[in-house]
C-alpha cells in the first residue's frame, strides 16, 4: 500500500489544531481538527495544502455547528460517522472529516485509514503549548 500524508500544524499563537490529507491506494482523507473547539479550516482549505481538490460537501452525515464547535463528518459509513461525531462533541473538539474509500469492496480500509489519519493529527495538535502546571508526584 502506498501512502501520501500532508500534515499542517498552527504555527503562531499555539492553537491545538492540525490539518491532514492522507491518500492511499484505498482511501482519500481530508481532516481538520481543533482540540479546543472553535474554528477549523474548510475541507477545501485542507485539500489545498497538498494540491488535492475537495468534493462539495453535499453529503455530510454527522454535522453540528455552534459558537464553540464545528463538526462535519462524512466517511460513507453511517455508524462510523455517528461515533466520530459523538467523540468530537463530547471531547469538545471541532472536527471536519471527509473520507472516500473502497466501500465497493468493504469498509475495512475506510475505517482503518480514517483512524490512522485521526491518530496522526491528534499528537500534532496536542503538542505542549507551555510548561505543565500539574503537580509532580511526591517522591517515594
Amino acid at each position: 500500500m502506498s501512502s501520501a500524508n500532508s500534515l499542517s500544524v498552527s504555527p503562531s499563537k499555539r492553537i491545538r489544531a492540525a490539518t491532514l490529507n492522507r491518500d492511499t491506494n484505498e482511501t482519500k482523507i481530508q481532516l481538520s481538527l481543533n482540540l479546543d473547539g472553535g474554528a477549523v479550516p474548510s475541507l477545501e482549505e485542507v485539500a489545498s495544502t497538498n494540491g488535492a481538490s475537495a468534493e462539495s460537501q453535499t453529503k455530510v452525515h454527522a454535522s453540528q455547528s455552534s459558537a464553540s464547535q464545528e463538526i462535519a463528518i462524512d466517511t460513507g459509513i453511517g455508524f462510523l460517522d455517528h461515533m466520530l461525531h459523538a467523540l468530537a462533541k463530547h471531547g469538545g473538539w471541532s472536527l471536519r472529516l471527509k473520507t472516500r474509500g473502497d466501500l465497493h469492496i468493504d469498509d475495512h480500509h475506510t475505517a482503518e485509514d480514517t483512524f490512522i489519519a485521526l491518530g496522526q493529527a491528534s499528537p500534532a495538535s496536542a503538542a505542549p503549548t507551555a510548561p505543565s502546571t500539574k503537580p509532580s508526584p511526591a517522591p517515594s
